[in-house]
């Protein structure tokens, strides 16, 4: 399990009636009727995301391709 965290970009716009969450490091969106409601459903796709890439075994190489840095929790 890769232990660490990841900074990606969380963008958030108003497309007509909704809203729009990207992280574009990921290629990861999602709608909401509100801001506050994109932001959560686009968290929530991220972790997913993350955790099936994780789960498959392809999460360093990912990041490594999308040149996503991880900076290692040497804590615990």
């Amino acid at each position: 399990m890769l232990r660490g965290f990841i900074k990606v970009s969380l963008q958030l716009a108003r497309e007509g009636d909704k809203w729009l969450g990207r992280c574009p490091e990921l290629g990861t969106s999602m709608f909401g009727d509100t801001m506050e409601e994109a932001l959560a459903e686009l968290k929530e796709a991220i972790l997913l995301h993350l955790t099936a890439l994780e789960d498959a075994g392809e999460l360093e190489r990912f990041l490594e391709e999308q040149r996503i840095e991880c900076l290692r929790d040497f804590a615990h």
